[in-house]
């Protein structure tokens, strides 16, 4: 009987001694302070930003450090400041079982390069406006002419159609806003102008645009054109040089 309860009492301080054990290193692993923060850039092309700019604006703008107990650090809060940095997309942040704290930042995607008077920035895939980088410069198509946000917006569907459109998608260089809302395209290979009118009915549009390239390609005279107006619902209008 005595030997039944030795044993069983045993059992008991093993089990007390690994659960303490297991409490006490929980209890350190919190108080662990991360050195750091290891950063992961969703796409390693292009970098707009760099892991030391992002540790420099991080530091500027959290308060205190991050070497500070790992209970104490808000990873909602360190999110949000990163997802606020002008070239940041989106950001997430987490702790490793060992204590690591880690960021996986998205970059924002320039789709447009902006000229507007004296202001100049990127339109990105979500239609906001995004600065220029000190150590990329993409390689998108120019909008010019005066903006106001319906013109972005404009454009935005605009490129959007286009960039699925491999006809014109790869000969695009930019496009220039008119007034009344009016937007004409310049190519690359191409010396004219083409003049779409406003957004509306793109399709059709560039269905016209298809059908006269394969005919004035076939009869060598596409290069004779300095102006082709896609503004009719009806039909198409080439103003020779």
């Amino acid at each position: 009987m005595l030997r039944k309860i030795w044993l069983v009492l045993q059992y008991v301080l093993l089990l007390v001694a690994v659960l303490g054990s297991f409490a006490f290193s929980n209890y350190k692993n919190k108080l662990r302070k991360p050195e750091e923060l290891h950063i992961n850039f969703v796409s390693q092309e292009n970098l707009y930003i760099d892991e030391a700019t992002v540790n420099k604006l991080l530091i500027q703008k959290f308060e205190g450090s991050l070497n500070q107990a790992k209970e104490r650090l808000v990873l909602n809060r360190l999110e949000t400041i990163l997802s606020e940095i002008p070239l940041v997309e989106s950001a997430q942040v987490y702790l490793t079982i060992d204590g690591e704290l880690r960021a996986n930042i998205a970059q924002r995607q320039p789709i447009a390069r902006v000229v507007s008077g004296k202001d100049v920035y990127y339109l990105d895939r979500l239609s906001e406006k995004m600065p220029l980088s000190k150590l990329h410069s993409a390689r998108v198509p120019l909008i010019t002419g005066t903006t106001t946000k319906e013109d972005l917006d404009n454009c935005f569907e605009l490129l959007n159609f286009i960039n699925e459109e491999a006809f014109i998608k790869d000969d695009l260089v930019g496009i220039h806003i008119e007034e009344k809302g009016s937007y004409s395209l310049r190519l690359r290979a191409e010396d004219f102008e083409l003049y779409l009118g406003s957004v509306s009915n793109l399709p059709n549009k560039i269905a016209k645009l298809k059908a006269f390239y394969n005919k004035a390609k076939k009869d060598s005279i596409w290069s004779q054109y300095r102006r082709i107006d896609l503004s009719f619902d009806n039909q198409l209008i080439g103003t020779k040089k």
